[in-house]
């Protein structure tokens, strides 16, 4: 889209709730002209928070701990992690640091929606599961109507969760030019 294209896209009440644990990321998806106009419009809300697995109790959508430490890889951001420790980031050579980040689980960001959220695309380098999972906890009508995930696994309990119709497409092939 052209910017008049998108302004009249997100003055249409399409939003987007975007969750990231990098503070580095995050502050650089905030700087990028198109998500500052979202921002202005009030049609993007991005948080600073690493998506947990929910509590045992299958009506709860709290997250089992209200903070995790997350592993920042320095040489490459996006492989930064909340289940590979600094330790762990270390022995296969990369530069790490541990940031403490308050933790939600999918359930809750989907659930509070209450059905406003068409489309959930799931891309948290191998935790897509734990999310996936996380919405059996939501009411099957506030679901999302679409969901994209790039673990392929995530087809099983897409299945058990009553979602029918699949289309794979691999997130790496497809990126957004700047210009």
């Amino acid at each position: 889209h052209n910017g008049a294209d998108t302004a009249a896209y997100l003055r249409h009440g399409f939003g987007v709730v975007g969750l990231e644990a990098n503070a580095a990321l995050l502050a650089e998806a905030r700087a990028h002209p198109v998500v500052k106009l979202a921002r202005s419009l009030g049609r993007v809300d991005l948080r600073l928070v690493a998506v947990a697995r929910t509590v045992d109790d299958p009506e709860s959508w709290a997250p089992r701990s209200p903070h995790v430490d997350f592993a920042v890889n320095k040489r490459n951001p996006e492989m930064s992690s909340s289940t590979l420790s600094c330790d762990e980031q270390r022995k296969r050579g990369n530069d790490c640091a541990s940031r403490r980040v308050n933790t939600t689980t999918c359930a809750s960001v989907v659930g509070a929606l209450c059905g406003a959220c068409y489309y959930l695309k799931v891309d948290i380098e191998g935790f897509d599961q734990v999310c996936i999972k996380a919405l059996a906890h939501v009411r099957f009508d506030h679901r999302p109507l679409y969901v994209s995930a790039e673990d392929q696994q995530a087809l099983h309990a897409l299945v058990d969760l009553g979602y029918g119709g699949f289309k794979l497409v691999p997130h790496l092939m497809w990126s957004v030019d700047d210009s």
